[in-house]
């Protein structure tokens, strides 16, 4: 294979009325890898407030 051997999650919302059916193989996600750096006086002290995997609750 030519891609990483594990598996990509996305996050999609539907912004229609309509049910959207997504068949088993078919193609809906591209991606950009790039580089993703740290530093080491990198702390976060804010409140997090959602983000990917967030239960929408507040």
């Amino acid at each position: 294979h030519d891609y990483f051997p594990s598996e990509f999650m996305g996050m999609f919302t539907n912004i229609t009325d309509k049910p959207v059916t997504i068949e088993a193989g078919q193609r809906i996600m591209q991606a950009v890898f790039v580089k993703y750096g740290l530093v080491d006086d990198d702390n976060a002290l804010g409140h997090r407030t959602g983000g990917f995997g967030s239960t929408g609750d507040n």
